[in-house]
């Protein structure tokens, strides 16, 4: 089967959206016999430079690249890379914001400490909006740029690509329109609606105007796929993120610790009900310190990801609790962070808009050996993340909609993971394999496998 695949997101990017169509890639030319080609962006991987978009290596995923037959690379062009200086601009005004925020947070005692005033975070919604058209700049030249890339396709059996950012689907799209026997498969790994600022008519509409006339819609979760607003007939499958039983390899045996280190790794969000908000988690540690039943000297709040600014925010109406941060890190520092931990948090948003988005990192985490505990914010209860961080025998996950509940269980979840720290100097937990398993990228490669023969044989049937 000869496949192309579209992705922005992809080996060697340091990126966990990478991870998903490199690993599934990996499995379906492994195991059933796959020839797949990549069409890309560009990347600067060689240093910071202002007119390009820059990225970092993972070098987990480097020896993942040779199961790409072929690449083809949308180049930049003049207006393209006057965009990324832009943004690039924007970039380094706000880590220079993040830097002031955890200025300011080391420099005052909690009495004096002082919340952003409101026009500081009209100023951040007013970068946002102009990042957010910046964005859709850079997408529309990148498609036209990579309609002229491409040439002809007739001598793919499927096409897949992999949202976001958008031209990808636009891109398949005219692939789609001028081969017309080609299958293609357009995968969601993220929605487009997630809070009220993108409940627009035009997220509403991409999907169902963008890849209509894809064979199969496929998305990483139900909610994800709900908030496509696809035609009722339009046909879809759920294709989870996953692990890669390889990626063991890369994880350095687990030692005693001298401090209880409760660690993020990854990206954090804030925009309206759309918060991966680690509040509850600092409170229960005051909480917990107030009570004289966790020593403050003990405990360290790690974070490693790009937005370190949102961490500082919201560790900064907590400055008694101590916190750390890395910034952004390769996979395997990363992955090196999440095994000398004694927690790991993992934190999502479960929403009346959106339930059940699950990002690859809890995946990542559940391979660590170490406890989880999970902070889902927003109004709905019985999110996916706890289903599956307590099915799995992972840990516990924390719910806002059910705080009178899920509050005191966090208490006393931090409260038997720091006591057992304590007695032995390292954290474990009891991981249901067989559970846990069916989320290896060997299985859902299988899955994906099994959608690409169905949708081969439905074809050759209506010829």
């Amino acid at each position: 089967m000869k496949v192309l695949l579209i992705a922005e997101y992809i080996a060697p990017v340091n990126a966990i959206a990478s991870i998903r169509w490199t690993k599934i890639s990996k499995y379906l030319v492994l195991h059933h016999q796959a020839s797949i080609d990549l069409l890309t962006n560009e990347k600067n991987f060689s240093g910071k430079k202002l007119l390009s978009e820059n990225y970092s290596v993972d070098p987990t995923l480097m020896q993942d690249v040779s199961n790409f037959q072929k690449a083809y690379l949308v180049r930049d062009g003049a207006k393209l890379k006057i965009f990324h200086g832009i943004h690039n601009f924007l970039r380094y005004a706000k880590n220079i914001s993040s830097n002031k925020w955890e200025k300011d947070r080391k420099n005052r005692k909690n009495s004096e400490f002082v919340s952003p005033k409101n026009g500081s975070r009209d100023t951040r919604g007013i970068l946002s909006c102009i990042r957010r058209s910046l964005n859709q700049a850079v997408d529309e030249s990148i498609y036209g740029r990579a309609c002229h890339a491409i040439g002809d396709c007739s001598q793919y059996d499927v096409v897949i690509s992999s949202y976001g950012p958008r031209w990808t689907h636009r891109v398949a799209a005219e692939i789609k329109k001028k081969n017309p026997s080609i299958i293609w498969v357009a995968d969601y790994r993220d929605s487009l609606v997630y809070s009220d600022a993108t409940d627009t008519e035009d997220n509403r509409s991409f999907a169902k105007k963008t890849t209509h006339n894809a064979d199969c819609v496929i998305s990483v979760s139900k909610g994800v796929s709900d908030l496509l607003f696809l035609d009722p007939l339009q046909r879809r499958e759920i294709v989870t993120n996953g692990f890669d039983p390889d990626d063991v390899l890369f994880r350095k045996k687990r030692h005693r610790s001298n401090k209880f280190e409760i660690t993020y790794t990854g990206t954090l969000h804030d925009e309206g009900d759309a918060r991966r908000d680690l509040t509850p988690l600092f409170r229960a540690l005051v909480d917990l310190v107030d009570g004289g039943v966790v020593c403050c000297d003990d405990i360290v709040v790690r974070y490693a990801g790009g937005t370190e600014g949102i961490f500082f925010r919201q560790a900064s109406c907590f400055p008694d609790i101590p916190v750390e941060s890395v910034g952004l890190v390769s996979r395997d520092r990363a992955m090196e962070m999440q095994s000398t931990a004694s927690l790991l948090i993992f934190s999502n948003w479960n929403t009346s808009l959106q339930k059940g988005g699950i990002t690859g990192k809890l995946f990542e985490y559940l391979t660590s050996g170490v406890p989880i505990v999970g902070v889902s914010s927003g109004d709905s209860p019985n999110s996916e993340a706890k289903k599956i961080i307590e099915k799995s025998g992972a840990g516990f996950c924390y719910e806002e909609a059910s705080d009178l509940m899920d509050y005191p269980r966090l208490i006393d979840f931090v409260r038997e993971s720091y006591t057992q720290w304590k007695n032995r100097g390292l954290t474990s937990c009891r991981v249901d394999s067989s559970y846990v398993s069916k989320f290896s990228y060997p299985v859902i490669a299988n899955q994906v496998a099994g959608i690409l023969c169905t949708l081969s044989r439905s074809k050759e049937n209506t010829l």
